[in-house]
């Protein structure tokens, strides 16, 4: 009848799933931005993909930030929680582009090396968050 409170741990990892879920969906949103922007200004218009591929990422960013702090970081905005996100978004900023420019030479469709370059920085993002930007 009576039921128990939630014990500190489990309180931690509902909190912990919360923030994954909430990261996935912003990731989620950001790689559908990416791969649609990609695909129009790169794949079908044919625009230079390093000018095209550097000014979607930049902004990404802005989305990105917008995004993680309403959804991901709501209860943990400080100066020290933008300039982790700051960091972290720079080197797979970095990490990103490379990956695409340098794959990109060797396919037709640069919407398929974005989505393998979004996949292995949404995966390090995940780590490098739940390692600076989230702590307990």
């Amino acid at each position: 009848m009576f039921r128990e409170p939630m014990s500190k741990n489990k309180s931690i990892l509902t909190i912990k799933i919360i923030r994954a879920i909430r990261l996935s969906t912003v990731s989620l949103i950001n790689l559908i931005t990416k791969l649609v922007l990609v695909a129009l200004f790169i794949d079908y218009l044919d625009f230079n993909a390093e000018v095209a591929y550097f000014l979607i990422l930049f902004y990404l960013f802005f989305q990105s930030y917008v995004l993680h702090m309403a959804y991901t970081v709501k209860e943990n905005k400080s100066l020290g929680t933008f300039i982790s996100f700051i960091n972290i978004y720079i080197l797979l900023f970095i990490l990103d582009y490379f990956i695409v420019i340098l794959l990109g030479e060797y396919t037709a469709l640069y919407s398929y090396v974005a989505l393998i370059a979004s996949s292995i920085t949404h995966t390090l993002r995940y780590f490098l968050f739940a390692k600076f930007m989230f702590k307990e």
